[in-house]
């Protein structure tokens, strides 16, 4: 797959301190999570539970999708139709949902990360940090049916893991409507198409790793492993992040 992410970006500007995951309370579940089995639903998945059930907050019928609208003016220049008859003041509008087809969706699973990065973290004293209240509220809207919260404190080994296993990764990109050449660049590459979501979704803070699911959904990524921590999600307004120079710029 085509890998949408440079790690050295990724960790540049605003560093990534951890990511959090919510996991459904099943012995099962958490069992294969805290073992570093983990599963990757397919973007189809997510299409079908907000259709099927109306689940607008784990579901996303646009998954694979982007929503651009086009006007008379991008209708007289490449890559569209170059219509040079279309008055450039015409008030026509076109709103298109080009992405991935069903086929495509069914192939691509994703792994669903909210990150928490050094931005949203405030100074308490020192090497101390604890979480921003926007952050705490975002995480909050996350925290559905009973499940379990993780933090995993090793990102940069699971993106090398990822790296290495050759799957996508990177920020998912929250848009109003996206521009047409945010369309062209995603036709150039495809698989950027799952790591497109609505403005509505921001408070996921997600960052995504996708994978060819033809084979199997599971992945073995033993690096979520290493400082993993299972906490209850009321706590975490008290919790202290304890930074080094690492992070500071």
């Amino acid at each position: 797959m085509y890998k949408y992410f440079k790690q050295q970006e990724i960790f540049m500007e605003d560093p990534i301190v951890c990511f959090a995951r919510f996991i459904k309370n099943k012995f099962s579940y958490l069992r294969d999570f805290e073992s570093g089995n983990i599963y990757f639903p397919s973007l189809q998945y997510f299409i079908n539970l907000e259709k099927n059930t109306n689940d607008c907050n784990i579901g996303d019928k646009a998954e694979g999708k982007i929503d651009v609208r086009l006007t008379a003016r991008d209708f007289t220049k490449p890559p569209l139709l170059n219509n040079e008859s279309l008055p450039l003041n015409s008030v026509m509008q076109i709103d298109m949902y080009p992405g991935l087809q069903e086929e495509e969706c069914k192939r691509i699973g994703v792994l669903s990360l909210f990150t928490i990065r050094l931005s949203d973290l405030k100074q308490i004293k020192n090497e101390t940090y604890k979480l921003k209240n926007n952050v705490l509220h975002d995480l909050d809207k996350m925290n559905l049916d009973n499940r379990v919260l993780y933090l995993i404190r090793n990102p940069k080994g699971l993106l090398m893991q990822a790296h290495d296993l050759d799957y996508s990764a990177n920020f998912v990109n929250y848009y109003d409507r996206a521009s047409v050449d945010q369309m062209k660049e995603a036709y150039a590459h495809p698989v950027m198409f799952a790591f497109q979501k609505r403005k509505q979704y921001e408070y996921q803070h997600e960052f995504r790793i996708a994978k060819n699911i033809d084979q199997t959904n599971y992945a073995y990524l033993p690096a979520i492993r290493k400082n993993l921590i299972k906490i209850e999600p009321n706590k975490l307004k008290n919790m202290n992040f304890i930074l080094n120079s690492e992070f500071k710029k």
